[in-house]
């Protein structure tokens, strides 16, 4: 339940609230490619996360829902979670919502147990994005697992269904059993694990899946929890109950119409690097995802007559329902830049981040600190560092559910990486965007 009333921090007002959190330059979570020498993952995160817990000591609104949230979605005591948000306050933001057979998906979640027992927390945080589809293209993204250069359909799906399918949306039922038939011996092993799973939606089959595949922690031991865009509904839901910064964002007409004009002016200068194609929120139709614009006190989209009102009550009965998702300006301002976490994120959240923040800077017209980090030679942690072998090769030969951990990754990373993880080839345009330097003028 949410709990209804009450406000964010007494009598509020906006500089007062957002002003330290938008002045402060962004965490290192990037690594330069002029850094040629070999890091211990441990120093690594114990460098980046301890400035962040000395300087936020206190419990902050944005993390008491942030708690609250992950303690709904993942049953952990919601007192051991806000501890841990405080003494680890970093979040793990790279892959999407997947399998943790997924090399990414399994080296960040390690990445997060690690960072958990670097500060001796019980648990570490890792954020899997699932409004995407699940696929980006033939044989790519979440309804995709690559093993022994084998591709793996992980639903048994239609093309057709995965270019429209979006894995957050609850539309029938979703089953491994494809797997079955793979040529290798480890993922038939699997499969037959994970064989009774059938989700509501692809996200509530990989969260399924990958409990029985995978522990999180046991009482002596650090580990992971992980949540996906169910999640950060549930979240907005909770900051829209109460009068504090994301909910006067939102429904307070000018600053709204402020925040929309500046979203805008910075995406339509790097359309690549800042998506906007919807406004706050997506609606989810049938399985689907789709864009919602605002028009007057309503969120619209007009093609399939889909249409709410923009009003506290209304967003949040939608939310709960499914019917409506945050977009990523609102999932990234409830999971980091109001909780004030340092972000391990995926090679275009390092411009995400300073673009949200300075567009609320200027809708609310004071200035946003500079980022230092900011630049095009930078890598994804996840795809830098390797595990000691093939999630598919370790969970497969488990007697029983593996425990995700630090000591499963390679101890050391390659500074530069971007050799190694070519990201103008992963992403291209992505890639030459970034080069071309069009972001320094935001």
């Amino acid at each position: 339940m949410i709990a209804r009333g009450g406000s964010e921090n007494g009598a509020f007002h906006y500089k007062n609230a957002l002003e330290p959190i938008l002045s402060k330059g962004e965490q290192s979570y990037w690594l330069s490619r002029r850094d040629h020498q070999v890091v211990p993952v441990e120093d690594f995160l114990q460098s980046n996360i301890a400035a962040e817990a000395a300087h936020n000591p206190s419990v902050t609104v944005g993390r008491r829902l942030l708690a609250e949230t992950v303690s709904q979605h993942t049953g952990a005591p919601f007192h051991g979670v806000l501890d841990s948000l405080q003494c680890c306050p970093a979040i793990f933001t790279g892959p999407h919502s997947s399998l943790c057979l997924s090399v990414s998906t399994f080296v960040s979640r390690c990445l997060a147990a690690k960072a958990a027992s670097t500060r001796t927390c019980s648990w570490g945080f890792a954020y899997e994005c699932s409004t995407v589809s699940l696929q980006s293209k033939n044989g790519v993204g979440p309804g995709w697992l690559e093993y022994k250069g084998t591709r793996h359909n992980v639903f048994g799906v239609s093309r057709q269904t995965r270019d429209s399918a979006v894995v957050c949306a609850r539309h029938g039922s979703w089953t491994f059993r494809s797997l079955a038939d793979s040529p290798h011996l480890e993922m038939q092993e699997i499969a037959a694990r994970i064989s009774a799973i059938e989700g509501t939606s692809p996200e509530n089959a990989f969260k399924q899946a990958n409990e029985t595949l995978c522990l999180t922690a046991t009482e002596k031991t650090s580990g992971v929890l992980a949540f996906a865009d169910s999640g950060t509904a549930s979240l907005i839901a909770r900051h829209l109950a109460i009068d504090g910064v994301l909910s006067r964002l939102l429904l307070e007409k000018d600053l709204r119409q402020r925040l929309v004009k500046e979203i805008g002016i910075r995406a339509s200068l790097t359309p690549r690097l800042l998506p906007n194609s919807t406004d706050f929120f997506w609606f989810i139709s049938e399985g689907c995802r789709h864009a919602a614009r605002i028009s007057g006190s309503r969120l619209e989209n007009k093609r399939l007559n889909l249409s709410i009102s923009f009003s506290r009550d209304e967003l949040i009965e939608n939310l709960i329902e499914g019917r409506i998702i945050p977009n990523l300006f609102l999932t990234f301002m409830a999971i980091c830049i109001l909780p004030n976490l340092t972000c391990f994120g995926g090679h275009r959240q390092m411009i995400y981040i300073p673009l949200f923040k300075a567009s609320v800077a200027a809708a609310l017209q004071f200035e946003a600190g500079s980022d230092a980090e900011l630049q095009g030679e930078s890598v994804w942690l996840p795809d830098v560092l390797q595990p000691v072998a093939h999630p598919v090769s370790m969970i497969a030969a488990a007697s029983k559910p593996l425990l995700l951990t630090g000591a499963l990754l390679a101890p050391t990373f390659q500074k530069d990486g971007l050799g190694k993880t070519r990201l103008d080839y992963l992403d291209p345009e992505w890639y030459a965007e970034i080069k071309s330097g069009h972001h320094h003028r935001l």
